[in-house]
């Protein structure tokens, strides 16, 4: 290499054809390939990686706001939504991110629903997951107990999970009214939601997120 080559050489097909003797070939593909050259084109490909291969399921047991709101958020990142189901045996095994909604669920119910869909995720997620659970408690006096046994119970699980590398979070919501009809609450409940989807950080996971 010459020292202009050095200093100015950030051609790579210039490079390769100069002094590997290679011949190149010209190939179509999609706008959202590209040469990777700064810190923030890393970004940009990890966002993309993520449009691609994050496919969600979203578990309900009967139609809501809340989730109509989250599944319209996913899908204005250009996530995929594989499915809107009710019932945990519905999900396909190509999910590998799941937002699991409570509200409408026995409570009794809920924690042993919890570990069942963390384990599935376990068992299908190659190469990592995500799992989102709400749930909501009035301010009573047990709303700490609540709290804290929700708070447990992820930390459980994510200790488990560490080495499928599915991560798990919680978003507690305290209040004993409909927050579906505070749209400010709302908004919040719902952007955080797909924030923890969508960034799948497992530094965070066992974490629980309490609003307001």
């Amino acid at each position: 290499l010459t020292e202009h080559d050095l200093d100015f050489g950030t051609e790579c097909l210039h490079l390769a054809l100069d002094y590997v003797g290679t011949r190149a070939k010209l190939i179509d593909t999609e706008g959202d390939v590209w040469k990777v050259t700064y810190k923030k084109d890393l970004y940009a490909a990890e966002g993309i990686a993520k449009e691609k291969n994050i496919r969600i399921a979203l578990i309900s047991s009967k139609p809501n706001l809340v989730m109509q709101d989250i599944k319209d958020e996913l899908e204005q990142k250009n996530l995929t939504i594989v499915s809107v189901c009710s019932n945990l045996s519905d999900v396909s095994s190509a999910v590998n991110a799941i937002v699991l909604d409570l509200f409408t669920l026995p409570s009794q119910n809920s924690h042993c629903l919890v570990k069942e869909t963390y384990k599935k995720l376990q068992n299908q997620c190659k190469n990592g997951g995500s799992l989102v659970v709400m749930a909501q408690h009035g301010n009573g006096d047990d709303v700490l107990q609540q709290y804290q046994l929700y708070h447990s119970m992820c930390k459980k699980l994510a200790t488990e999970g560490i080495v499928h590398g599915v991560c798990i979070n919680t978003v507690f919501i305290t209040t004993q009214q409909d927050y579906a009809d505070d749209r400010s609450l709302l908004c919040k409940v719902v952007t955080m939601v797909t924030d923890l989807i969508f960034h799948r950080n497992l530094v965070f996971s066992g974490q629980v997120f309490q609003l307001p």
